[in-house]
């Protein structure tokens, strides 16, 4: 069966309904290269996970932003591998990951390195949950 196959309307409801599980389940995108994160702050509010693979805390803190990331409607959550963005790295003056940062319409208004201010030594999900909600990305 192809689309020509389906009245306009019965199209448009397969699109409605597809696009309304994607808003249900949102997920934490993966960001390819440098050139497509600066293409995105420029425009979204967003949080960007800068991460290593191989560090256990990055990895806490992606299961934790997917976890969370439905309860931020108007925020879209990225993570890339901070090698891959080496120029955005060194302007955001990225010394420590895992690192958050926090865009909105091409500002970099917000950070969180490490677990700093969300549990320290142990990442607290209400601490980040609460740290979003009152952080500069809503301003």
């Amino acid at each position: 069966m192809t689309d020509s196959d389906f009245s306009d309307d019965e199209i448009f409801e397969k699109y409605r309904s597809r696009r309304i599980n994607e808003i249900k389940h949102r997920e934490v995108k993966e960001i390819e290269n440098e050139q497509e994160l600066i293409k995105l702050t420029m425009k979204d509010t967003m949080i960007v996970h800068f991460y290593k693979k191989e560090f256990v805390r990055c990895s806490i803190m992606n299961d934790t932003l997917i976890r969370i990331c439905d309860k931020f409607k108007n925020i879209d959550f990225y993570k890339i591998e901070a090698d891959k963005c080496l120029i955005v790295a060194e302007k955001l003056d990225i010394k420590a990951l895992p690192f958050l940062g926090f865009f909105h319409k091409g500002f970099f208004v917000d950070s969180i390195v490490g677990f700093e201010n969300i549990g320290e030594n142990v990442l607290n999900e209400n601490d980040l949950i609460n740290f979003i909600k009152n952080s500069n990305i809503y301003k």
